[in-house]
């Protein structure tokens, strides 16, 4: 249908309306008419609330009349964020929105009307696809503590979002695994909500590694170390095999090797003898980098410990 018929069609139907009414006005009390717009009319409409956010100004007076200042695009996206904290908006947007820092400005009325519809819907436990600009501004909303009750809240509802969008964006775990990990040190929680950290188990398995190799073979008391420009002798493993102190180890090489020796064809045949073998390289390889490198293995491969 074309504009000129869509607004002939609203004329017709506002006239009638008031027709109706002053037929009967004395037996009425007076009301609003009914206002009627087109689509497009309805497409560029933008609520108050917009406005106001978009009024926020980036310079900020000195309150006590010195020198005022700009806002950075953070900080402005934090105050803009705060105000929007709880708007909904009932306006879906099929469009797209691509930017590498996503914030309300970067943002056109509709892409902002959009993202606050989309919003509205992920807080009321439905997550659809959308532009992963949207995503990952919803994440620094959270972040930011937009949203949330306190910290252990934030913490869940970035871990629930990051859980439910990877199935459309994979490629979000590699910035929320370091912002949930973040959040949490950042607010002091419970270091048991990164137990299944990827960074923490990595972590986890480079103290194995050295605690699991000093057990095995004690390093030898200064007084013992050969002179220099001898040959030193080899540390060997004892045998019959430390099971416990060689399945430890075993395990943590496993976690840090780039190859997964626990799903070998050779694993699965002689995993004693190849935990063993592998076990005594390794101990002969640290032992090497204490005796002729100035740092051990695990800060030459893994860097140094903070």
């Amino acid at each position: 249908m074309a504009d000129q018929d869509v607004k002939m069609l609203i004329e017709r139907i506002m006239a009638e309306a008031r027709t109706h009414k002053s037929a009967r006005f004395s037996n009425e009390v007076y009301a609003d008419e009914p206002i009627l717009k087109t689509g497009r009319q309805m497409q560029n409409f933008l609520p108050d609330q917009y406005r106001k956010m978009r009024e926020i100004s980036r310079w900020q007076d000195d309150p006590k009349g010195g020198a005022g200042r700009w806002l950075s695009e953070a900080e402005l996206f934090y105050r803009q964020g705060l105000l929007m904290a709880d708007f909904e908006d009932d306006c879906p947007y099929n469009g797209t929105f691509k930017s590498y820092f996503p914030t309300y400005n970067a943002m056109s009325d509709r892409q902002l009307r959009g993202y606050f519809t989309w919003r509205a819907q992920v807080r009321r436990g439905t997550v659809e696809e959308t532009s992963t600009s949207f995503a990952f501004l919803y994440l620094y909303e959270l972040i930011c503590g937009i949203g949330v009750d306190d910290p252990l809240d934030g913490f869940n509802k970035i871990k629930a979002f990051w859980d439910a969008y990877r199935a459309f964006e994979p490629g979000i775990d590699r910035f929320a695994r370091v912002w949930l990990q973040d959040y949490a040190v950042f607010h002091g929680l419970d270091p048991k909500l990164l137990r299944d950290s990827k960074t923490v188990a990595f972590d986890n398995a480079l103290t194995e590694l050295r605690r699991a190799a000093r057990d095995l073979v004690p390093a030898p008391a200064p007084s013992d170390l050969p002179p220099k420009r001898r040959k030193t002798s080899e540390p060997t493993l004892p045998l019959p095999p430390d099971e416990a102190h060689e399945e430890r180890l075993m395990a943590a090489i496993d976690a840090l090797s780039t190859y997964n020796l626990s799903n070998s064809r050779l694993d699965r045949s002689y995993h004693r003898d190849l935990r063993h073998v592998a076990c005594a390289v390794y101990v002969r390889m640290a032992r090497y980098y204490d005796t002729h490198r100035k740092t051990g293995i695990v800060a030459s491969l893994f860097g140094e410990e903070t």
